[in-house]
């Protein structure tokens, strides 16, 4: 209990909490609102509504890694305040432009790859601004809780953005997340006195690609973070792959009601809420080294919803996908807090950058081989196939080092990658 409370009692982490899941929540609330717009005012059609989702994406291609080197060569908490600014002053052209009838989709390209490119940024600064915020016995706390708001955002984002579509319209419905990126920005102001790690502006300067390999050799010189950034990778191939087909699984094979998939949905995710609520007092009861290898290996529970029929498919599907979004939100926690106990403060941003291009770059992938799949073997196998990947991908942390400690502590750190 000492932890939790010194965790709770702690208004810096607090502070920076609120103000992560603030703004996640209202992100949510845009994924959906900014397609209806352009469905509903501009009468869009399938292939522009396919950009606009993508343009939110694919900033991340080709800037995550050049936003790992900004993160380790300034101070966090400015590029977060810039990162919400930018995304509010973007976002709240959408309902002015509504209001004056100026909407177009070419603006909504706009807003959605900038505010995609921002978020882009303020991810990865965050990943490493946190690790700063409590001291390293409190991190797997302080990770579980923020996971747990994640999933909440998950749980809730879309169903909110609905409700208020429905109420106010989608344009105006944006202005809750202009709203959640303002409150962000004014609780990011109030922490201060964060020992962030020393950044390298005033150091010897080096190139762009200098720095970018520098983080990619640090994933490679930990044979565990190898090993666990390549199960990750897979495993979003296998998410995404399997994602692509689940909607037509549950509509056209199992006969489900379009309205209650999104119940189906949700009670999925309520399971990774859970997760991350157990997190700390699993890790203490079993270990942080072996929550990371369990979470991996528990991956058969993919074959569940093979067995899902019209008439199973609240107890089998959704079991499978309760059990499925705890260990995912498991496994998350665990590597997150390995990755900060290994990496030294000022490659942080690198690291985490190098790690979210590897496994963000699975994901447009999986998604195209599952759709490819679902129409040459159909939905059901192709979720077979997806598991039957997983489980391959879980095989490397078997023969990680991961298999001789009960705790992270334990496991040998890396030398300093050169």
């Amino acid at each position: 209990m000492g932890e939790n409370a010194s965790l709770w009692h702690d208004r810096t982490f607090l502070t920076a909490w609120v103000a992560h899941s603030t703004s996640t929540i209202g992100t949510a609330v845009t994924s959906l609102a900014l397609p209806i717009v352009a469905v509903t005012a501009l009468d869009a059609s399938t292939f522009e509504i396919g950009i606009l989702r993508a343009l939110t994406t694919i900033a991340f291609l080709f800037l995550a890694l050049p936003a790992g080197v900004l993160v380790d060569r300034r101070r966090k908490r400015p590029l977060l305040l810039w990162c919400d600014a930018i995304r509010a002053a973007v976002l709240v052209t959408v309902p002015v432009a509504f209001l004056l009838g100026g909407t177009s989709i070419s603006h909504l390209y706009v807003v959605a790859f900038v505010v995609g490119a921002a978020s882009v940024l303020s991810g990865i600064a965050f990943d490493s601004f946190r690790t700063a915020l409590v001291p390293p016995p409190l991190r797997g706390e302080a990770n579980a809780r923020i996971a747990a708001t994640d999933s909440f955002a998950r749980v809730s984002g879309p169903g909110f953005g609905a409700g208020l579509v429905a109420w106010v319209g989608a344009a105006l419905a944006v202005l809750v997340d202009v709203l959640s990126y303002l409150l962000s920005f004014v609780l990011l102001t109030r922490v201060k006195n964060v020992a962030e790690p020393q950044s390298r502006a005033g150091g010897r300067r080096r190139g762009v690609l200098a720095d970018i390999r520098e983080g990619f050799a640090f994933v490679r010189s930990d044979p565990t973070l190898s090993r666990i950034v390549a199960c990750t990778a897979i495993g979003n191939f296998s998410l995404f792959a399997s994602g692509a087909v689940t909607v037509v699984f549950l509509i056209r094979d199992l006969g489900l009601a379009p309205g209650l998939v999104g119940l189906v949905f949700c009670l999925g995710e309520s399971g990774g809420l859970l997760a991350a609520f157990l997190a700390p007092r699993l890790t203490r009861s079993i270990g942080s080294a072996r929550i990371i290898l369990v979470s991996a290996v528990c991956a058969p529970v993919g074959y569940l919803a093979l067995f899902s029929t019209p008439d199973t498919v609240f107890p089998v599907f959704g079991a499978f996908m309760i059990a499925s979004s705890a260990r995912y939100v498991l496994y998350d926690i665990a590597q997150y807090t390995y990755r900060q106990s290994i990496c030294p403060p000022d490659l942080l941003g690198r690291m985490n950058a190098s790690i979210r291009w590897v496994v963000g770059s699975a994901s447009p992938v999986g998604a195209v081989v599952g759709g490819w799949l679902g129409l040459v073997v159909g939905p059901r196998t192709t979720l077979g196939i997806a598991t039957t990947v997983l489980i391959a991908g879980s095989l490397l942390l078997i023969a990680s080092p991961l298999r001789r400690a009960r705790d992270i502590a334990e496991i040998r750190q890396p030398e300093a990658a050169g």
